[in-house]
């Protein structure tokens, strides 16, 4: 699924799901990742040099008790 800015149709965001290991990954940015920071005990970014954001991971998203990650 992606997400566009309606005015100028750039990509805003991506969203990919993983069913083999119940991972979904959002997608900001195309830089190149430097650093993962853990957030909570199934989220996790990725940020480029800057400490910009380039991508959320939700590790089991369809585990019951993470249901509110996704909503």
């Amino acid at each position: 699924m992606r997400f566009y800015d309606k005015n100028s149709w750039r990509k805003i965001m991506k969203v990919k799901y993983f069913s083999d290991t119940d991972t979904a990954l959002v997608e900001f940015a195309d830089n190149e990742i430097v650093e993962t920071k853990e957030i909570s005990e199934n989220v996790y970014v990725d940020l480029d040099s800057e400490g910009n954001l380039i991508n959320t991971d939700f590790l089991r998203p369809n585990c019951s008790h993470n249901n509110n990650l996704i909503m």
